[in-house]
């Protein structure tokens, strides 16, 4: 049977129908075929251009160490920046030793204040990326935390932004979404964003200011306001919607791998809520109120303005170090709450140093005054066991025990006594208010420098966090302090730092800085700390500015004091002159180490203190951090100065017969 040829006119020329229908099918499937290839090499190339951004490179880093982390991460943080920067910078405000923003996945401080506090399985990653939304959580949830590589709690700190976001055509847009979804996802999804009418404003271009270690930094806190204006430019129901199903999808794929979820509602300042559309933050709200109802979550609500003023954000969005502070002792606690373990408390440096001295019935025997030199001297206990050693809990020396116990066969206590910038000024102070005639130390090793006489960074005696603390309690008789220490804990928060002058360069053997309310593990040393050499000739270019101030008589002056009130009280003293850098000495004249070393030695002898002036020649620049902190191994090294020669004081043996008996030991 023949089949029948309709022919249709076109132009001059005839096709026959069928042909027709494949050529233009040809054509059609040509036309596709590039459209793709085309939009495809644009994913690439937009990937490619997005590898530059720090959001992006930071997604791969994290992605890269989390896979390769070996035992997994038991905490895993998600979030956007809010999460990210907050702990970065409290990281950073205590130690130089982290990787920069773009690589930062280990949050070893929030990790330590865990781990002290009672939770040892603690090791805590970071997986906050900037720009995270809740659909970025659950693809990191679904490609990563897999059977044998999921942790066993995530803290995930939401804001609205998470769920609102103009300046994103479509959830792909994120960091996130582009390096981790397969081709033929990104494919898919950029064809959608391709025909989508959502507002768009280029995220890329916008203006990037660090924010790091300001405190309301008015450029910052400008530019947030603005780049949050776009982004809540309108409500996108659609959007919001969408992000709702992720989070709901996101706490199911939890609980399915037996994974618990701490869903944190992330503080706000007033004035990013003030930017949201109306309804959206209602309707935020509500969602994860939902959320925190479903199976194996538990919500932490922090927007509130009481806990988390403005001083405490660096920008409207973002917590500064200081905020960061609060929000981690406001998680741990409701870790350990969950965990039915007690709270732990934050407080001054001064307020955990008078709680170790008062810790027992009976006194430590031996006490070394200082300041943050003192440093290296605790570290010297993580460098010989290979342990963190804690500022606020940590101030016995296992290190000086033992070669106490070695020099005398006494099984004595040493406290070490060091506030960051302490004056000899507030060496009196603090002996006053712990020294008293029924709970005092057999003997005080008393160690100082220079700039503990000279310093004209501060204006005042009163400036320092030592005197503002420990003045309040000065009595011979009994000891108020010992009575009043949790009223103490809580009146120190009403201190103010009078001069800001420490330097940026920050190290956990520094101590902190003054007036800062530290917890537990949020300022330790450990064996690896303290071998990066900086140069703070600059700092100390400042604060020896004028070598003969009118403060040096003064503090003479107080340390004829401090040596006269041990004495009255039968405590033996030793004083140590603290070695420095070459470099740091030389930057004060000779006429002034002459006055310094006759006017130290005369009050010294008048009060039957021994000075020991540690030899220059002793300790190398290798044994340094700093023009004045010595290293772990510097630190480790001076402890034996001290017991030695604190030990000879005790006249029980002579000095060449306590070095022979350690010699026979050893």
């Amino acid at each position: 049977m023949r089949t029948k040829t309709i022919n249709v006119s076109i132009g001059r020329s005839t096709i026959p129908v069928q042909r027709w229908k494949a050529y233009a099918g040809g054509v059609i499937i040509g036309i596709i075929v590039l459209f793709i290839l085309v939009n495809v090499c644009c994913v690439f190339a937009k990937r490619l251009q997005q590898q530059n951004i720090g959001a992006y490179k930071s997604c791969a880093a994290l992605a890269k160490a989390y896979q390769y982390a070996e035992p997994t991460p038991d905490i895993v943080l998600l979030g956007s920046s809010a999460m990210r920067m907050s702990f970065f910078l409290m990281d950073r405000q205590h130690t130089n030793y982290i990787a920069d923003y773009d690589r930062y996945c280990w949050s070893n401080t929030f990790q330590n204040i865990i781990r002290t506090a009672g939770l040892k399985d603690s090791r805590v990653f970071n997986f906050a990326i900037d720009d995270e939304m809740v659909s970025d959580a659950l693809l990191i949830n679904e490609r990563f935390f897999r059977v044998n590589k999921s942790p066993k709690l995530i803290i995930y700190g939401i804001t609205p932004r998470d769920l609102i976001d103009n300046t994103l055509r479509n959830y792909t847009d994120t960091p996130i979404c582009s390096n981790l979804s397969s081709i033929w996802d990104l494919c898919r999804n950029y064809c959608k964003n391709i025909f989508s009418t959502h507002y768009l404003s280029p995220a890329n271009n916008k203006k990037i200011v660090d924010i790091s270690g300001t405190r309301a930094n008015p450029e910052a806190w400008y530019l947030s306001i603005e780049d949050y204006c776009n982004r809540y430019k309108t409500f996108d129901q659609r959007q919001f919607r969408a992000q709702c199903s992720s989070l709901t999808a996101f706490c199911k794929d939890c609980q399915q791998k037996n994974i618990k979820l701490l869903l944190v509602n992330m503080p706000l300042t007033k004035e990013h809520l003030n930017l949201l559309p109306t309804g959206a933050y209602q309707a935020y709200h509500q969602a994860i109120i939902e959320a925190g109802r479903l199976a194996g979550v538990s919500l932490l609500d922090l927007q509130n303005p009481d806990k988390f003023p403005d001083s405490l954000y660096a920008d409207i969005t973002r917590l500064n170090e200081n905020g960061a502070h609060r929000l981690s002792m406001i998680i741990a606690n409701e870790l350990l709450k969950l965990n039915g373990k007690p709270q732990i408390i934050d407080g001054p440096a001064s307020w955990w140093l008078a709680r170790a001295y008062f810790a027992e019935p009976k006194p430590p025997e031996i006490v070394v005054l200082g300041s943050s030199q003192l440093g290296p001297v605790l570290g010297a206990d993580a460098y010989t066991h290979n342990r963190i050693v804690d500022a606020t809990g940590d101030h016995r020396s296992q290190v000086l025990e033992h070669d106490f116990h070695i020099f005398l066969d006494k099984k004595w206590r040493v406290l070490i006594s060091a506030l960051p910038d302490a004056m000899i000024s507030d060496q009196f102070i603090i002996s006053r208010a712990l020294f008293t005639d029924k709970y005092k130390p057999e003997l005080v090793a008393l160690t100082f420098s220079p700039r503990d006489f000279i310093d004209n960074t501060h204006h005042s005696l009163t400036s320092t966090e030592a005197f503002a603390f420990f003045s309040n309690y000065i009595n011979s008789n009994f000891s108020p302090l010992r009575d009043a220490l949790d009223k103490a804990r809580l009146a120190a928060g009403n201190y103010q730092a009078i001069d800001d002058h420490c330097s940026k360069y920050t190290s956990p053997m520094a101590l902190g800085k003054p007036f800062e309310l530290i917890c537990p593990g949020e300022v330790t040393i450990n064996s690896g700390d303290g071998y990066i050499y900086v140069d703070n000739i600059p700092e100390y270019k400042k604060r020896y500015k004028n070598p003969f101030p009118p403060q040096l008589k003064v503090q003479l002056h107080y340390l004829d004091d401090l040596l006269a009130y041990l004495t009255k009280q039968h405590i033996k003293v030793v004083a140590f002159g603290l070695p420095l850098t070459a470099a740091n000495r030389q930057l004060l004249p000779e006429d002034f180490w002459r006055l310094y070393t006759e006017q130290i030695s005369s009050i010294c002898k008048k009060n039957g203190a021994d000075w020991i002036n540690v030899d220059i020649n002793g300790f190398g620049d290798k044994e340094f951090m700093d023009g004045v902190h010595l290293n772990l191994h510097g630190g480790f090294k001076l402890t034996y100065e001290i017991a030695l020669y604190a030990a000879n004081k005790f006249h029980w043996k002579t000095l060449a017969e306590l070095v022979n008996d350690e010699k026979t030991r050893l």
